[in-house]
């Protein structure tokens, strides 16, 4: 069963401005994004069903993935034709350790749209550099049926910076984002702010890679997503949307230029 809402649009939507990076059609999108320089990292999984070829399509160019079980699947997806897909063991999507996933105190926007079979008791890992002590970085992850943002100073100490709970429901997708403006965190559910943090911190920076889906371990992610997770892009240098009042989601994928 498809997402009978992943149509291509010719509009951009009312109050996205040109900052929100939107495009037109589900493959790839269309339009242009005058940030498309600060986009670090995108990922829009269209491929054969069953493929573990998932490649950045940022220029950036960081190449094809590391999969570690997760694939393609065309049984799901929000824009295109296929998404990523996740069963909740050891599955994760990740890119090697590089400086565009430092985000240290600089501004930055992470958006995915997501969609979960489960909202039982547990962590689920929906994109970020987190990893054992000593390793990690920032998480943006599933804690039952709540979302959460979680950083690090030092790679060894855990701060909640973000907790709400209640947000999620099986078998929806949702379009999730938090971004910062050098003074305030803020996390969104389909474009309503749903929490935020208002003191700023100079994130770790580890040597472990950026990952989708799970932790940042490469020989064993785990907290896994289970579910699908499409269209993922990662700007650093700026907070694409800053306000308490939301935004409005783009409903086209993202721009490739």
């Amino acid at each position: 069963m498809t997402d009978d809402t992943a149509r291509p649009n010719t509009e951009a939507p009312a109050g996205c401005t040109s900052a929100c990076g939107w495009g037109r059609g589900g493959i790839g999108g269309g339009g242009s994004d005058p940030n498309f320089a600060s986009v670090k990292l995108l990922v829009g999984a269209e491929g054969t069903n069953g493929s573990s070829t998932i490649p950045d399509e940022s220029g950036a160019a960081h190449g094809n993935a590391f999969a570690f079980g997760a694939t393609i699947s065309t049984a799901q997806f929000k824009f295109g034709s296929s998404s990523m897909t996740f069963d909740g063991s050891a599955d994760a999507i990740q890119w090697a350790s590089s400086a565009d996933w430092d985000l240290a105190s600089g501004n930055f926007t992470i958006e995915a749209w997501a969609r979960t079979t489960t909202v039982a008791a547990g962590l689920a890992y929906i994109f970020g550099r987190w990893d054992t002590t000593a390793t990690q970085s920032y998480i943006l992850y599933r804690n039952a049926d709540g979302l959460r943002w979680n950083t690090s100073t030092t790679g060894s100490d855990n701060n909640i910076d973000i907790s709400v709970a209640s947000v999620l429901s099986i078998n929806t997708w949702y379009a999730i984002c938090i971004d910062f403006d050098g003074s305030k965190y803020r996390l969104y559910k389909d474009g309503t702010m749903i929490g935020s943090f208002s003191t700023p911190r100079t994130l770790f920076n580890p040597s472990n890679r950026v990952t989708i889906g799970g932790s940042s371990n490469s020989s064993l992610p785990n907290n896994s997503w289970t579910g699908w997770i499409d269209e993922v892009r990662l700007t650093k240098g700026v907070a694409r949307y800053a306000s308490d009042g939301g935004y409005t989601v783009p409903t086209a994928a993202f721009p490739r230029s």
